[in-house]
């Protein structure tokens, strides 16, 4: 698989991940430039850090299943931007 050129974050500019900060969803492809000058940081906040503050959105529901069992199990659905909150019962 080809890498997306952007400092090794994903190996797909499709690959969907998740902030930490801003709990919000979007495409690897998205990724802005951090202060160090790679690519790993949240388009919608600036939170930055791959594994840190940004995670890959299946590793992490992976990780976690039953703190993430009201997350979708698939990205059908998924629009950049979309909030997906750490606990299933908190309204925005």
């Amino acid at each position: 698989m080809a890498t997306t050129g952007k400092s090794g974050a994903s190996d797909s500019h499709n690959e969907w991940m998740w902030c930490l900060y801003c709990q919000r969803v979007f495409l690897a492809e998205d990724l802005i430039e951090d202060w160090h000058g790679e690519e790993h940081s949240c388009p919608f906040c600036g939170s930055c850090g791959l594994d840190v503050d940004i995670y890959r959105w299946d590793t992490w529901l992976q990780r976690y299943p039953r703190l993430l069992a009201h997350w979708p199990r698939t990205v059908a659905h998924f629009q950049s931007g979309m909030r997906l909150p750490l606990q299933g019962s908190l309204s925005t």
